[in-house]
């Protein structure tokens, strides 16, 4: 990253300050992320409901044989359920609009039981940019959306077969401007998890941050003949 913006500098210097000469791929911004994730429910029904829609109905019947379900809620319900995962995120400007960008990536998490140190399941996810981001709209709202899906391998009950099941969710991620056109995922605060309009869960981000900064102040220098 140093590497790149001394070169941004020398194309700057070189070039004259009102001349597009910097290439679209140096907009780029690749964030590598860890996070937790817990589930809040209001009661044994919804996490029921809920939980089912997240892993698929054949694979929700295989934990109800499997576990005693009230325990499995209680401990949903207690915060004793957690995921523990990590995200590669790819920012990227749209090449005609330098007001609008992309957000790609994937990652991978396991859910893990506390009070039986047990790994349940782990889960392979994908983040794709159906549509642009509005710069306009982001700072308006002040979060990012992100459409998730995600693909469940589950450890326990062996001798039954893994059901395959999508599982479409959403990250409400929350952003603070810094300072003026230049903006940061809040590493401060929780993010909300949804399937379809449910909120299902709090996502944090952990520490070490590689912060995902978003810096708007030198978009004229941009080429934007492609």
């Amino acid at each position: 990253m140093y590497l790149r913006c001394i070169y941004l500098l020398l194309l700057v210097a070189l070039c004259g300050c009102s001349t597009k000469i910097v290439p679209i791929q140096m907009a780029r911004v690749v964030q590598v992320a860890r996070y937790t994730q817990n589930y809040k429910f209001d009661n044994d029904e919804q996490a029921r409901n809920v939980f089912m829609k997240v892993v698929g109905p054949k694979n929700w019947k295989i934990i109800e044989d499997h576990y005693v379900f009230g325990d499995v809620v209680d401990d949903m319900m207690q915060g004793r359920f957690v995921i523990e995962g990590r995200i590669i995120f790819t920012l990227s400007l749209d090449p005609q609009d330098h007001n609008k960008f992309y957000i790609d990536g994937f990652g991978k998490y396991h859910l893990h039981r506390k009070t039986t140190n047990e790994t349940m399941l782990s889960a392979d996810f994908d983040i794709v940019s159906e549509k642009a981001f509005a710069l306009s709209d982001v700072k308006k709202k002040g979060f990012i959306e992100l459409e998730v899906t995600k693909n469940y391998t589950r450890y326990f009950a062996p001798e039954q077969g893994n059901y395959y099941h999508k599982s479409p969710l959403r990250f409400r991620l929350f952003i603070k401007e810094i300072k003026e056109d230049v903006y940061m995922v809040d590493y401060n605060r929780k993010h909300d998890v949804f399937i379809e309009e449910e909120v299902l869960g709090e996502l944090e981000f952990k520490p070490p941050y590689r912060h995902m900064v978003i810096d708007l102040r030198s978009l004229q220098y941009l080429k934007d003949d492609y």
